[in-house]
């Protein structure tokens, strides 16, 4: 049974900052302080110091203390006086910005992100061959000090390879993009998991009750009804073919209507195709299409909380808001949080999403139209009627027989008159490439080497 916040019963606010396990800077010196979580970067902090001068040396107390400088790693606490404090986050000082005024005390500000960042900076060695994502997470976990809490996932990858210059962070939220899965660190330990955001929350809030304001918006711009993936098979040389419907992703916590609210919204049924795309399987492109769905209908109804602190209140979890009428009512998941503490006590605000899958951040980046790089293609005539040693060449993982108007051959010491040619037959597949990205073939080089297995 959900469990009602009990917002109006305010107890002191309470937080400690720790320093290799003791409290430091105590909190009489600290004048606010605030922790940024989003589920799409790494948590910051930032908490404000009263600055102090000491009148016989002439030198401030934090600014030029060694023990707070960039680096530090420290432990942040929130609470309340008559409840345990819950640890908010570990991370490291990363800048230091004092504030000097011709009155008044200075004051230093201190700011610094949780340890996913150092994942930044990193890029361990992981197994790459015959793996799954979630044996690479548990990987980068462990060569970078962290203990991981990762569900595991079905397939396996025959090589896994970083693109140029990507760290860890990148690697692992590339990775988890590509499946639906999320990806954080809180603490020591990294998550890397399915979203836990097709629940009923444990937290409930109602209007005039326990939140302070609450702003949703719901939009239908880019709702889609369904998604068809297309792409091709190298090994089988056959095209693969899978589609996704609302049905696929509905949850039980979701609007149960949600498939004719965009069909009325958009005036008719919106379906989309994607094509091109790297899948090895029915299932990858099964996956590929449920995942694209939920990133296009994501932004249904988007909204901020704001209410009484809560240390419970975190990304990846969902709430109940409830008596906000019928079309805003339900089950929303938080994807960020921010918690502070300050001379107007303890706050917290929410922002959170609500769709009938309860979809969590960005799973695929957006495409564009236009073709970059080569792609496969199988050739379906050699007969040139202008005798230029053209082809025609047809793209199976568009799933449909598009032939292409004629396309060159790139020849080697091709010239006026003179040069050699390898004409591919029938059926042969080659490399095709695009001129200035548009969506019709320019060059083709000879065949690819095809499976024969």
């Amino acid at each position: 049974m959900a469990t009602a916040i009990s917002g109006m019963d305010i107890y002191a606010p309470v937080f400690k900052v720790k320093r290799n396990g003791e409290e430091y800077p105590p909190k009489e010196s600290i004048l606010n302080i605030e922790i940024d979580e989003d589920l799409e970067t790494p948590a910051m902090f930032r908490l404000s110091l009263n600055e102090e001068i000491n009148i016989r040396t002439q030198q401030f107390r934090w600014l030029d203390d060694d023990k707070i400088k960039p680096g530090t790693e420290v432990e942040i606490f929130f609470g309340y006086a008559t409840s345990k404090k819950q640890g908010m986050m570990k991370g490291r000082i990363k800048a230091l910005t004092p504030v000097f005024q011709s009155t008044g005390n200075p004051t230093l500000s201190v700011e610094g992100y949780d340890l996913s960042h150092d994942l930044q900076k990193t890029a361990k060695k992981f197994t790459d061959t015959e793996v799954t994502y979630s044996t690479i997470a548990q990987d980068i976990a462990q060569a970078n000090g962290l203990s991981a809490k990762v569900d595991p996932t079905e397939i396996t990858h025959g090589k896994v390879e970083r693109i140029k210059n990507e760290m860890d962070y990148d690697l692992l939220k590339r990775l988890s993009n590509e499946i639906g899965y999320e990806f954080f660190v809180r603490n020591k330990e990294l998550y890397f998991r399915e979203p836990k955001d097709n629940i009923k929350g444990d937290f409930t809030f109602e209007f005039r009750k326990n939140f302070i304001n609450f702003n949703p918006r719901m939009t239908a711009a880019s709702l889609v009804n369904e998604v068809h993936v297309t792409a091709w098979n190298v090994k089988d040389k056959e095209s693969i073919s899978e589609s996704a419907k609302i049905s696929d992703i509905k949850s039980s916590v979701g609007n149960p209507d949600f498939d004719n609210i965009i069909e009325e919204s958009q005036g008719a049924r919106v379906d989309v195709k994607i094509e091109g795309r790297l899948v090895r399987s029915q299932k990858e492109a099964k996956n590929l299409a449920k995942a694209e769905l939920k990133r296009r209908n994501k932004g249904f109804i988007e909204g901020t909380l704001e209410c009484i602190g809560d240390p419970m209140l975190r990304p990846g979890i969902t709430v109940n808001i409830e008596k906000v009428g019928k079309r805003f009512s339900g089950v929303y998941y938080i994807t960020k949080a921010t918690h502070s503490v300050g001379d107007a006590g303890y706050k917290t605000t929410i922002t959170v999403r609500r769709s009938i899958f309860m979809s969590m951040e960005d799973l695929l980046p957006q495409q564009d139209s236009h073709i970059s790089g080569v792609v496969i293609a199988v050739v379906t005539s050699n007969q040139d009627p202008e005798g230029l040693g053209r082809i025609k060449i047809n793209f199976p993982w568009r799933g449909e027989k598009d032939e292409s108007y004629w396309a060159r051959i790139a020849s080697p010491m091709a010239g006026n008159e003179r040069g050699m040619v390898f004409y591919p037959e029938v059926d042969d597949e080659v490399l095709v490439a695009f001129e200035h990205g548009g969506d019709q073939p320019a060059l083709c080089y000879r065949s690819s080497l095809e499976w024969k297995g």
